[in-house]
């Protein structure tokens, strides 16, 4: 008897701790899912970031590409821009492409109406030229949460034209949820949009 709830026991810490799989991504321990932000060098001198989703295989999906994700080569220094948001997390089919793959830029729809999380890039050029850059997550309430910054988050001002560089990854959580990630509040505002061109 003692040996059958020895197993139980061992059986649920191995199930408690294991990623559950939902859809085609891997939805980690709390209902989180790991992303990670990319961004290339493209014409101009700009930055085009993007976000990618880790799959069930361990692999990264495709790019999401929000509509306004080019950081302008003329942006002032230390001043915060954001992209337009991206929903991410979903993994119930309900999209066109396959469940890791969610490509819902924007809209109306709150994070929990939509089954995912609505998250947004930040960026900053800093005094060196490097472009710092993060993720923004939106709350319940409908603002945006604080700035969460990967360990790797600087975008080098010698990268070569059009290769994609990655950052190191975030966990994504459901609203009220914590973020697994570094916080950092910042002092001043920077709500300003990423040129769409």
């Amino acid at each position: 008897m003692v040996r059958s709830i020895a197993v139980l026991l061992g059986a649920l810490a191995v199930f408690a701790t294991t990623p559950a799989v939902v859809g085609a991504q891997i939805v980690v321990d709390g209902g989180g899912v790991e992303v990670r932000i990319v961004a290339r060098r493209v014409a101009g001198e700009r930055v085009e970031f993007g976000l990618q989703q880790q799959e069930v295989n361990g692999d990264w999906g495709e790019r999401l590409l929000p509509r306004q994700r080019f950081f302008p080569a003329s942006a002032s220094v230390g001043r915060w821009l954001v992209s337009t948001p991206v929903t991410v997390g979903r993994g119930d089919g309900s999209s066109a492409l396959p469940p890791a793959i969610d490509t819902t830029v924007g809209g109306d729809d709150s994070p929990t109406s939509v089954g995912g999380v609505e998250v947004r890039i930040v960026a900053r050029r800093g005094a060196g030229g490097r472009v710092e850059f993060g993720l923004q997550q939106r709350e319940t309430g409908g603002g945006w949460g604080e700035r969460l910054l990967p360990r790797q988050r600087f975008y080098p001002t010698d990268a070569r034209l059009g290769r994609w560089l990655v950052s190191t990854p975030l966990t994504v959580r459901a609203p009220g949820n914590r973020l697994d990630a570094r916080r950092w509040r910042a002092s001043g505002g920077g709500d300003f949009a990423i040129d769409d061109r």
